[in-house]
């Protein structure tokens, strides 16, 4: 019976080389990271450049800048679509985007229909060679050819579509000495055919580089404006600042005093009721020989400041305050705002903020309910009255703060009362900075997946460095409180009378925070486990991190990092809350570490439940401790072999688990060797000795090791996902995360390999669509698509994907030599058509649910 098992297995081998893996496509819940799961809130750079284009299927607002991800969407090459719903690539036939920064954008129409025209310092637009400019027609880019080239020698900051008398052409600023074949400094403009430069001679043009430019009526004729930080315009001295009536350029001048004092950045006309002015934007200080704190006016003969009469006159009289971006919006009283973007310190006394409006008479704050709209710098302001929202949408390098829920990364519009997000209905939306923890935790109602980190949204909603995610999407966490905490930590409790979510970080005073503290949650309310902490714990870095744990005389919950400001006696240490107060683990020597503490857990070597700790120290209790130790109850001892031998490198992680010779501590970090044996950044200890995770040969993690789960429902024994540094294991490409079930492998696909970026926590959870392993980290990609600082990869279990053979959660290939082992020696995974018995027609079976895949 074994030799016709063994033919036949053979047969079948042979069968499944030829065709079962070559043709046979899993369909269902497959295992593999989750696409649209977690979108990008907005784009995932900085935004230098918008403008608003109707490409034939509508109004839309393009955004150019530096970044690769926006909404759902990567490999975007710095320049993107937003129709109202969702974010879309500029691909053409050879490419998508362009190959460098995109400083500058305009709509113009050569003769064959408007088009948008991109500048900045790429070489490539749609895979073509176009050097610093390119045209884009909704379908395709282009080169701007004609018989003087298409080349602009140096940089593109500026577009803007003008008609100087001579008839309509795209006139272009920048940092450059030639513009196709023609001489031209810093600025030109192009016809449709043909590149010309403005002013005659070598000294045409502009002497240094033009930041903006725009045309302006002063009841005399329309002229072009050019701004940025330059001396000279056609041979002349302008101060910054210049106007081109065709033939000449001039500067602007009331008899007191030229130009500005420093560069300009942006340039729009504004009426507030009283006629236009030419409104200037940037870093100077005066205007003429008026004081203008970075914003002037200029109406054609005088210069003018807009000063206002309150406070917030304060951001502009800051060297570090500039004005970046300006925009004019007509409110729905039909009166004209004007909006001013940049980088403001200090508004109102104490808050910063991005966006300004001036009414004509003063200054005022977009949203007076907020202490900070958004965080860094608006480069680009544009105003629109389509896609579904009339409003001003800012452009930048910026996050949304505190409770300004709905804005995104470095993208936002303002609709006259509010900030809304530009979120990729395409797919749901993920944190908009880094996660670090994550953790599972059933309050009676629903078991939720936690996640903690530097992140102010989650989703669509703000969430201050804690969220909740469910079947549902995410959320603040629940009960009363939960919308005011700020979370940096999180552990659980799971069982005993002080079972319960933990948390360290502020909750508001609102809901009766105290300011930096430990919180529990009980499934209904929040409360502080010490109402008084003290400087131990309200001066413990955000960095800090908590574990709790019951030691069978009640519930305790441990801190464990770096104590700031000078106040407290050790720097590094390990507290713990008895339920009465915090007693620092420092033992009879009064001494603690003398490095960083990353991780802590407890484990029973035989001798019952003790508390470990790893991080990169070299003493505690001034022993000598490399890199771990170990509380005895009383004081802290080195964690070395009989030989004297223990860690070689750095600890970031701890946990334990049954390895099947019994239980085992598990230490991940930038560990080489372990009790003098290669360990490749994971050792295993048992109570008396050091060994690796991987016996021999051990393949090398090329990074450290951060983050460590193990899954131990695999009936074939646990299987261990490790995160971190690392990118391959041996020869093999893993990207930050892989599994250890006995051998090394990728967790693979849709369209690639692992994530874009270091993993700091690793945790399984099981939204009601079957379990999968979630990654927190640092990261924008998952599997080749966008996942934007955490990520899903579906696992299958046993019950719902039976051509699992070998239950590692995967279906692949090795699942078929699991199978033949299980057709060759009789074992129940064999049995695939569930008729009780083992035979070839399980084959037939298993080729048929490994074509079903795994149940949704």
């Amino acid at each position: 019976m074994p030799r016709l098992r063994n033919f036949l297995s053979t047969i079948v081998l042979l069968i499944s080389n030829l065709w079962c893996f070559s043709n046979v496509a899993a369909q269902g819940r497959q295992p593999g990271w989750a696409l649209d799961q977690f979108c990008y809130p907005g784009i995932d750079g900085t935004a230098y450049a918008s403008c608003v284009y109707d490409d034939g299927t509508g109004e839309a607002l393009y955004v150019g800048g530096e970044f690769d991800i926006a909404g759902c969407q990567m490999g975007l090459g710095n320049i993107v679509k937003w129709d109202g719903h969702t974010w879309s690539p500029l691909t053409g036939a050879s490419g998508t985007g362009v190959d460098g920064i995109v400083h500058a954008m305009a709509v113009y129409d050569d003769g064959s229909g408007p088009a948008l025209y991109v500048g900045g310092e790429f070489t490539t637009a749609g895979g073509s060679a176009v050097n610093k400019i390119a045209k884009w027609d909704g379908s395709e880019w282009t080169a701007l050819s004609g018989s003087s080239g298409a080349v602009v020698e140096g940089f593109v900051y500026a577009m803007t579509a003008y008609d100087d008398g001579s008839g309509p052409a795209l006139y272009v600023g920048g940092s450059f000495t030639a513009a196709g074949s023609v001489t031209a400094n810093s600025v030109a403009s192009w016809d449709g055919s043909e590149w010309s430069a403005l002013g005659n001679g070598s000294s045409n043009g502009i002497s240094n580089t033009v930041r903006s430019l725009t045309s302006y009526d002063d009841g005399s004729g329309s002229r072009l404006y050019a701004a940025g930080r330059f001396d000279t315009a056609g041979g002349i001295t302008v101060n910054n600042v210049a106007a081109w009536d065709g033939t000449n350029w001039s500067g602007l001048t009331n008899g007191n005093g030229l130009g500005v004092s420093s560069e300009v950045f942006a340039l729009t006309v504004f009426d507030d009721g009283t006629g236009p002015v030419l409104v200037l934007g940037g870093e100077f200080r005066k205007a003429g020989s008026i004081t203008a704190e970075k914003i002037a006016t200029w109406n054609g003969s005088q210069w003018e400041t807009l000063n206002g009469t309150g406070d917030l006159f304060q951001p502009f009289d800051n060297p570090r305050a500039d004005i970046f971006a300006l925009t004019v919006l007509q409110n729905n009283k039909g009166d004209s705002e004007l909006y001013a973007g940049g980088d403001f310190p200090v508004v109102d006394g104490s808050s910063s903020r991005s966006v300004l409006r001036w009414d004509g008479t003063d200054w005022s704050l977009l949203d007076e309910t907020y202490s900070r709209d958004m965080y860094g710098t608006v480069c680009t302001l544009n105003t629109a009255s389509s896609m579904g929202l009339t409003g001003v949408y800012a452009g930048g390098s910026f996050i949304p703060i505190n409770d300004s829920a709905f804005t995104t990364n470095s993208v936002s519009v303002w609709d006259g009362s509010s900030w809304s997000g530009l979120f990729d209905e395409a797919g749901q939306t993920g944190l908009n900075r880094p996660s670090d923890e994550l953790s599972v935790y059933d309050d009676g109602h629903e078991s939720s997946l936690f996640v903690t980190g530097d992140f102010s949204s989650a989703g669509v909603g703000a969430a201050l460095g804690i969220a909740r995610l469910s079947e549902s999407g995410f959320s603040t966490p629940p009960g009363d409180g939960g919308s005011g905490l700020y979370g940096s930590s999180i552990d659980i409790l799971s069982e005993g009378e002080g079972a319960g979510m933990y948390v360290f970080g502020y909750l508001s005073e609102k809901y009766g925070g105290t300011g930096r503290n430990i919180y529990r949650y009980d499934g209904a309310v929040w409360s502080a486990t010490d109402p008084d902490p003290g400087p131990l714990i309200s001066d413990m870095q955000v960095t800090s991190k908590i574990v709790s744990h019951d030691d069978g005389v009640g519930p305790s919950v441990y801190i464990y990092g770096r104590c700031g400001n000078g106040r407290c006696e050790w720097e590094y240490l390990v507290a713990k809350w008895d339920g009465q107060e915090w007693v620092p683990l420092v033992g009879a020597s009064g001494l603690s570490f003398n490095g960083r503490i990353n991780a802590v857990t407890f484990f029973d070597d035989g001798t019952g439940q003790a508390l470990y700790a790893g991080g990169f120290f070299t003493q505690v209790g001034g022993v000598q401790a490399n890199y771990i130790a170990k509380w005895n109850g009383t004081d802290w001892e080195a964690v070395v072999d009989s030989n004297g031998q223990g860690l070689d490198g750095g600890v970031k992680c701890l946990t334990t688990f049954d390895d099947g010779t019994g239980p085992v501590l598990l230490a991940g970090g930038g560990i080489t060797t372990a009790g003098g044996s290669p360990a490749s950044q994971l050792a295993k200890w048992d109570g008396s000795e050091w060994s690796p995770l991987a016996k021999k040969p051990v393949q090398n993690l090329d990074g450290a090791v951060s983050a460590i789960y193990i899954d131990e429902t695999n009936p074939s024994g646990p299987v261990v996902y490790v995160g971190g540094y690392f990118t391959t294991i041996g020869d093999m490409t893993v990207n930050h995360v892989a599994k250890w079930d006995g051998k090394w492998s990728a967790l693979s696909g849709p369209n690639g390999i692992g994530v874009d970026g270091p993993v700091l926590d690793l945790d399984i959870y099981d939204d009601g669509n079957g379990p999968a392993l979630y990654v927190a980290g640092d990261f924008r990609s998952a599997g080749g698509g966008v996942s934007s600082y955490i990520a899903k990869y579906n696992l299958c279990s046993s019950s719902d994907c039976p051509a699992d053979t070998n239950n590692d959660g995967v279906l692949s290939p090795t699942d078929f030599t699991a199978w033949i082992n299980a057709f060759n020696n009789d074992l129940s995974e064999c049995d695939q058509n569930s008729d009780g018995s083992c035979t070839p027609t399980d084959f037939t079976a298993w080729v048929n649910n490994y074509t079903i895949g795994c149940a949704e």
